[in-house]
């Protein structure tokens, strides 16, 4: 009895010295510790140029890259390519070979439709240009409704400001607060203290081959692929197969399985940036962006094929009751693409995007009515 009465004793002991605070203190100091350790790396580093801090050098980050190449094109152009990446290898000197129109080509990484209206109302507004042509390249993305507002504009003022149909458009400070301690910042802070400290210890030390090459224009390549292609190594086949089973397309994947039918706040900003044209008497052509034949397959076979009809069937109505021009280019085949001529299942080749280009301008009037058209 004696002994069971001390080893309950001792049980209770040794269940006082687990819980006692200390250890919690010890516990929570640590977890403090560390989230302040990943705080002062993102703000020493800051890798998104939201916290105003300029201690490590970074290079500009993808939209202030192409703000700041349309403050170099001067003068200041007439005609705009508004998309995402997809129509990044899109050629503006052609533009102006048929049009006669000084272009740039203003893609930016994840942009929807309330990128296109904010992008033209920044032109139009801060810059005060005279914009007489706009080419869209749109698709499933501008719509979607599980895709969000890229990250990066949200941060910009120029852009964000305009971002008037969402209440998660702007970032505030809590926003900024709560980008401190995630693991997508952390990770770009990290690579860049990383990059800087070998330039230090090397100054000849390249972390890889540079995967955009931008012109002057806007125009971009793929300077990783276009390497690939050169040297003969490249298979796009095994390319788009494995970005195929990435988890952007899987089951978990936002593209396929998260598309429910267009957003109607981005419809508003659509309806919004072709208002917006129609006012300021500027000719839209749009086309839905084309895509490898492969990733049609996939959506085939995932019965989610319709979400391209539902995109197509909006941006058509629409657009042309505001009097532009629209045409459906999903299938390369259409418009004499070649499904050789990708990077990847939605990114062409210059090539490509060449062929297109002449092929939506081909009736192209200088001054005409779209409205009639």
């Amino acid at each position: 009895m004696v002994e069971k009465v001390s080893n309950t004793l001792m049980a209770i002991e040794h269940d006082k010295e687990w819980s006692n605070p200390f250890h919690l203190k010890v516990a929570f100091g640590a977890v403090l510790a560390a989230l302040l350790f990943v705080a002062c790396v993102d703000i020493v580093a800051n890798p998104f140029a939201i916290y105003g801090t300029n201690i490590i050098p970074r290079p500009p980050g993808m939209y202030e890259k192409k703000f700041m190449l349309y403050d170099e094109f001067q003068p200041p152009p007439n005609a705009l390519i508004l998309s995402n990446s997809h129509i990044m290898t899109f050629d503006p000197d052609i533009v102006e070979q048929i049009t006669g129109e000084r272009c740039f080509n203003f893609w930016l990484p994840g942009a929807c439709t309330e990128t296109y209206y904010a992008i033209l109302r920044m032109v139009l507004e801060q810059k005060h240009d005279d914009i007489d042509l706009i080419i869209v390249g749109t698709g499933i993305e501008a719509l979607h409704p599980a895709l969000p507002i890229q990250p990066e504009a949200r941060f910009l003022p120029e852009i964000s400001q305009y971002f008037i149909h969402d209440r998660f458009g702007q970032a505030n400070i809590f926003d900024k607060i709560g980008l401190l301690f995630t693991i997508g910042q952390l990770r770009q802070a990290a690579a860049l203290i990383l990059v800087n400290l070998c330039h230090r210890l090397d100054e000849d030390y390249h972390p890889g081959q540079v995967k955009l090459e931008y012109f002057p224009n806007g125009m971009t390549l793929q300077a990783s692929a276009e390497a690939d292609i050169a040297a003969g190594t490249f298979n796009l086949d095994e390319r788009i197969r494995a970005r195929l089973r990435s988890v952007r397309y899987t089951e978990e994947g936002p593209v396929i399985k998260g598309w429910t039918g267009p957003s109607k706040i981005r419809e508003e900003y659509w309806i919004d940036f072709l208002k917006l044209c129609r006012e300021n008497n500027i000719q839209v052509y749009v086309f839905m962006s084309p895509v490898h034949p492969l990733l049609l397959d996939l959506a085939a076979e995932e019965h989610t094929d319709n979400m391209f009809a539902q995109a197509d069937e909006f941006i058509r109505t629409t657009t042309e009751e505001y009097g532009g021009v629209y045409r459906d280019y999903l299938h390369p085949e259409s418009w004499g693409g070649d499904p050789d001529l990708f990077y990847d299942e939605i990114h062409m080749r210059e090539a490509n995007s060449d062929i297109l280009l002449r092929h939506l301008l081909a009736d192209y009037e200088p001054g005409h009515d779209t409205e009639d058209n």
